[in-house]
């Protein structure tokens, strides 16, 4: 053998080596894929969704397959269509950034899966055409993607704190992030409010599943003070004679998950006033449909089914985001 070949051959140190390929990692997977930034509340590959989107002049309806192929030349991860499903579906954003049509799956359903790539359409929404219309007006910078041949926007011009606006979470390494959702109104309504007098609005978290949320104001204040806090969300029910409807669930939850909680309660008899119990949801939206037995107290079963299934839920906010590129947990007042 060629001893020329163990003159390149040199000694590290494994350990030193490993700590800092570690470090380099978790930055990049902190500052480059999981958390959102604060100038335009995206975490990279949305901005790189949307960008690639723009690109295509896409105007009109086009499979997903074409936009997913794209995204390939600014986002070298593997697939992005779970992301675009994401992003298209209205019972997981207030305000979608994609408009689809097809079969996207939804948001209170961990059964229900979208259809495959080369059977959905999409395009942009309202609210994404309204961010890209100034792009060319020089007021974000420009840098080149993973492999120097095209040239993306760092971050998109957005015009409202868009970050309040979307609920999303994220694992990094070491942290992660879970960002409750905000009434867009409210979120401009506060900001125009700071803008012409220095107050802070209290906002409460508003999500795309509906619901409501229980009034907590130490919660609330936990919120737009320091970016974390615990909040209670409760599913929204009608009662009609012996007929439980429920047509708006919480966020953090599913149709199944519910329906599960409900038959078990029933096997193991801790409820026996219900008769029947089954998922409604079609064309005309979300509803489940709680039967009960006759004579039933029905203001009483309803408080046991938020006491005993996940119709009564938590959200735990972690306002954790990158500032001037950096991680850091805030609140609404400081965003």
């Amino acid at each position: 053998m060629d001893d020329k070949i163990f003159d390149k051959i040199h000694e590290v140190d494994l350990k030193e080596t490993m700590e800092t390929s570690y470090i380099d990692y978790a930055m990049s997977v902190i500052a480059s894929r999981a958390l959102p930034d604060v100038r335009d509340g995206m975490k990279p590959v949305y901005r790189r969704i949307l960008v690639s989107m723009d690109k295509m002049k896409i105007s009109n309806f086009t499979k997903s397959a074409n936009v997913e192929g794209q995204v390939m030349k600014l986002h070298p991860h593997g697939s992005t269509y779970s992301t675009i499903v994401g992003m298209v579906q209205p019972d997981n954003n207030i305000t979608p950034l994609i408009t689809g049509k097809g079969s996207f799956g939804q948001h209170t359903s961990r059964e229900l899966q979208a259809a495959a790539q080369r059977y959905t359409e999409i395009k942009l929404s309202d609210i994404s055409k309204d961010i890209f219309k100034d792009l060319g007006k020089h007021m974000v910078e420009f840098i080149p993607n993973y492999d120097g041949t095209i040239m993306m926007p760092e971050v998109l011009p957005v015009k409202f704190p868009a970050v309040l606006h979307y609920a999303q979470s994220g694992i990094a390494v070491g942290m992660s992030c879970n960002l409750p959702s905000f009434n867009l109104k409210e979120i401009n309504d506060a900001t125009k409010h700071y803008l012409l007098t220095g107050q802070h609005t209290l906002l409460i978290p508003d999500f795309a599943t509906g619901g409501e949320v229980i009034i907590n104001e130490e919660a609330f204040q936990q919120i737009n003070t320091t970016g974390s806090g615990t909040i209670r969300l409760r599913a929204k029910a009608t009662i009609n004679k012996n007929v439980i409807s429920v047509k708006e669930i919480p966020y953090t939850t599913t149709r199944e998950a519910i329906i599960d909680a409900i038959i078990k309660l029933i096997k193991s008899k801790k409820i026996t006033e219900i008769s029947n119990v089954q998922d409604l949801t079609g064309l005309s939206g979300m509803e489940i449909e709680i039967t009960a037995k006759k004579n039933t107290d029905m203001k009483v079963l309803l408080a046991k089914l938020y006491k005993w299934t996940p119709m009564e839920n938590t959200f735990s906010a972690n306002m954790n985001i990158l500032v001037n590129k950096l991680p850091k947990v805030v609140g609404t007042n400081e965003i």
